[in-house]
């Protein structure tokens, strides 16, 4: 988790020092650059698409290599943005659409596993109160994972898996299902009000607070519950289906640096005060925390090398830290001018 949090901590690093060099290069205190800016970033009217789309592609082979074994690696990704909004002051609605997978293969493990599975819709809409930098929002949010979840291990494995009844089963094999397609599937719907306070090309702001309500469907599912006093088996629980409701706070910071660079960091704070089922989660430790992190430079107008790392803690789930991160070569496709 150390290594984690470093990790994080350094891509903040690294936003904050855009923001700083951006004020220092680009900020001018004068009432002439501050109303160009302004004007600079008043929202196009309309409809506006855009689409991006990355990968990569990674092999490597070893034949009586001392140290390594015999075989072929591949590592496969593939990372879909894909977004429409529509501006009709003071109307504007934002859609985005974001798919995430990551497959690799290894002569210790020789077929193809996940490393990242994530499609995430989100819809969101705010309504600009006249001259003034808030309002109201409403906006619908769904997660889930397009393949089966595998535990897969390069020797035969002892499983323990503790069913919703109590029960404890035992299995031994070098593969586990975990879920099934399109599970765990999360819906969120939130309402409240925004804040836009801060609006430049180097940093834009925006919060939102209101009340949400989740619904989490596992079909099922099994979450990692290890103990690792026990090294000769791996623990699992069954989960079951919930929902809950409470207060949430979501903060998005972006941000554009010389034409070339471009960044973001999001963070959303979500704190039940209902929940459909039982829980020995103290009242700190029912926080749902999610946290995005995106670092990109511009290759060519239609070519971008982009860095982004995920880290989430969803107790009713997980109790675990689930952190994901990777680096992508993104084509953009826009369409519209």
């Amino acid at each position: 988790m150390g290594k984690r949090l470093l990790l994080f901590a350094c891509v903040l690093g690294i936003a904050t020092g855009i923001v700083s060099a951006g004020w220092a290069q680009d900020y001018i205190p004068n009432k002439e650059a501050d109303k160009l800016d302004k004007e600079l970033m008043k929202k196009k009217q309309g409809w506006i698409p855009y689409l991006s789309i990355g990968g990569n592609v990674s092999f490597g082979h070893s034949h009586n290599v001392v140290g390594s074994a015999n075989g072929a690696s591949w590592t496969l990704g593939l990372n879909l943005d894909g977004r429409i909004a529509l501006n009709r002051l003071p109307h504007e609605w934002r859609n985005k659409l974001q798919i995430t997978e990551t497959f690799t293969r290894t002569p210790a493990i020789p077929r193809f596993t996940k490393s990242a599975d994530a499609l995430r819709f989100n819809s969101i809409y705010l309504y600009h109160i006249k001259d003034l930098w808030f309002g109201p929002f409403a906006s619908l949010t769904a997660n889930t994972a397009l393949f089966h979840g595998f535990d897969d291990r390069a020797a035969t494995t002892t499983y323990q898996i503790t069913e919703l009844d109590g029960r404890a089963n035992l299995r031994a094999g070098t593969r586990l299902q975990t879920s099934k397609p399109f599970t765990p599937t999360t819906l969120k719907e939130a309402v409240g009000f925004f804040a836009q306070p801060f609006q430049r090309r180097w940093l834009n702001i925006e919060l939102r607070l209101g009340i949400g309500a989740n619904q989490t469907f596992v079909d099922r599912a099994l979450a990692l519950d290890d103990n690792a006093d026990t090294k000769d088996i791996i623990e699992y629980k069954r989960l079951r289906d919930f929902s809950t409701v409470g207060i949430e706070l979501e903060a998005e910071f972006t941000g554009k640096f010389r034409k070339i660079i471009t960044y973001s960091v999001s963070g959303d704070l979500y704190y039940p005060f209902y929940k459909s089922i039982p829980t020995d989660l103290s009242q700190a430790q029912r926080l749902h925390v999610e946290i995005e992190a995106k670092l990109g430079v511009k290759l060519a107008s239609w070519a971008s090398l982009d860095y982004v790392l995920t880290a989430k803690r969803l107790p009713f789930l997980s109790r675990e830290w689930q952190v994901q991160n990777g680096l992508l070569l993104s084509i953009a496709f826009v369409v519209g001018k």
